[in-house]
């Protein structure tokens, strides 16, 4: 998932927990049941219900930091009252009275049941300034655990009479004390703590198989499951810590290796990775980051305090890639045990949805551009200041427009930048038109030529000018229309200021 082009290292945040039993439950129920029958009232302002039932199937929530302040941020959480206070506000002076009584609901049977819900949390390690200022707003941490059981008991009223409002209030007030009620759970599944309950959870489930199907190879496979999930979360925790020590730079580095290894499953390559970097990091350690010490804070007191941290990563640099190293193991082994035993890997419905529409504006889903954003991104390693345009499938090739490039892909499935035949950027491309020869169609992109002593741009020779095949003149058209388009946004974009700078300046000019 993704809302803007926030990468996330989970496919999906809400889906329903699959029975682990063999003879289990039947799966094909509905997620959510109403059961709810409506009597006839003669009664003013009163809506009667011979009963209301609402029963949910065991379901799994995963909770990312990063995404949950920007669902936030997007809903405007936090806003400052000023903002808010743009409403009319005279719709807030008129009288109760002209409102009338409110309407009011009878039950004779109210029940409400979430039975079991099995909840992970992934904090993030590094946030923008302002996911990180309305973080502070929240008034409570998030703590990354993962697989906390929560058991909850089910909200029931018999015979209420009261307003739409006292009757969500006291829904609400039920769960999160019932969710208050499992801080243990949620404790015992911390990853600091290594994930007890998990370990817990892993080996009964394992006891049981055994029991009940003479099944050694499950037992086996779930205490394998248990123990390396609690061995990676540790190793993980204690490489954490020691990366606040380091200076940004490596970090940085460090995540991104960590951030593959998550959403490609390879964590055996990423441990490779993370014991190399570290080693590398530290054998460089003291050079580097004097070098910035220096750069950062200037003079003498620059250059010390660089070659503190220096001697300070000589240590810890090695020993977190060494950490990480055995946390991505770990996660290796995990995940073995976890195919092994059946376990169900969730899957998206649909792709990530493209974000950014014509004008800015948000567009309807589309599946053929949830696919060419993806595309993109696996072309461009998940750089998130390129972004997608339009894309147009063909029958031998396809067109990948972007805010920088364009790239005329070859069909098939392709690792990286293999599938690419034709790459023009925008910075080398002077203009893009529809050219006709001998009865066929192409679109031409006319480069620039590469030594103007004039400054100005202007076309370059006919071998700059590479043209691609196309089927019907229609489309030929809205290739070049497209393709022109994005051009022209990329040249705004240059002539732009940064947020950043741009803050800057108001503060100077303030």
């Amino acid at each position: 998932p993704v809302v803007g082009s926030a990468l996330t290292t989970q496919p999906v945040i809400l889906w329903m927990t699959p029975s682990s039993g063999e003879s289990g439950t039947n799966n094909s129920s509905p997620a959510l049941q109403v059961n709810s029958v409506k009597v006839p009232s003669s009664l003013m302002l009163t809506t009667l219900f011979k009963h209301l039932m609402v029963t949910a199937r065991h379901f799994t929530v995963i909770i990312e930091e990063k995404l949950l302040l920007k669902l936030l941020s997007f809903f405007g959480y936090g806003e400052a009252e000023a903002e808010l206070e743009k409403l009319d506000e005279n719709l807030h002076e008129r009288p109760n009275e002209e409102a009338g009584p409110p309407q009011r609901y009878y039950f004779e049977n109210l029940k409400i049941s979430f039975p079991q819900i099995k909840l992970s949390v992934f904090t993030s390690h590094k946030l923008p300034a302002d996911l990180k200022a309305l973080k502070g707003t929240l008034g409570f941490p998030l703590v990354r655990f993962e697989d906390a059981i929560i058991n909850m008991y089910p909200f029931t009223r018999v015979h209420p009479y009261e307003t739409q409002e006292i009757i969500i209030n006291d829904i609400l007030k039920h769960f999160r004390e019932e969710l208050m009620s499992q801080a243990a759970q949620i404790l015992g599944s911390v990853d600091f703590l290594g994930n007890p309950m998990g370990l817990l959870n892993d080996v009964s489930e394992g006891v049981s198989e055994l029991i009940k199907y003479g099944n050694v190879g499950g037992l086996i496979r779930n205490v394998t499951h248990g123990v390396s999930n609690s061995a990676a979360k540790f190793a993980g925790t204690l490489s954490d810590g020691l990366g606040k020590t380091m200076d940004n730079r490596h970090q940085n580095e460090r995540e991104y290796i960590r951030y593959h290894g998550a959403t490609s499953g390879e964590h055996l390559v990423a441990g490779i990775h993370g014991l190399a970097h570290g080693i590398i990091g530290g054998m460089t350690s003291i050079i580097t980051s004097t070098v910035e010490g220096v750069k950062t804070e200037g003079g003498v007191g620059g250059f010390f305090s660089g070659l503190g941290k220096g001697l300070v990563g000589t240590v810890t640099k090695p020993v977190a890639g060494a950490l990480d190293f055995a946390s991505e193991t770990a996660q290796t082994v995990r995940d073995m045990a976890s195919l092994s035993n059946h376990r169900f890997s969730v899957q998206r419905v649909r792709k990530p949805r493209c974000c950014r529409g014509p004008q800015g504006l948000l567009a309807r889903f589309s599946a053929a551009q949830a696919e060419g954003q993806e595309q993109l991104f696996c072309l461009t390693d998940n750089i998130q200041s390129e972004f997608f345009i339009a894309v147009e499938p063909m029958d031998s090739y396809n067109v990948l427009i972007s805010s920088k490039v364009v790239y005329f892909l070859k069909p098939g499935d392709y690792v990286d930048r293999e599938g690419i035949f034709l790459e023009v950027k925008y910075d080398d491309l002077y203009h893009c038109l529809v050219s006709k020869d001998h009865g066929k169609v192409y679109v031409q992109l006319t480069k620039k030529a590469e030594n103007t002593n004039s400054g100005v741009a202007i076309p370059g020779p006919s071998h700059q000018k590479p043209m691609v095949h196309v089927k019907s003149e229609s489309l030929a058209v809205k290739i070049s229309q497209e393709i022109n388009y994005a051009k022209s946004l990329y040249y705004e974009q240059q002539l732009m200021l940064p947020a950043e700078e741009n803050e800057d300046c108001l503060l100077l000019e303030t």
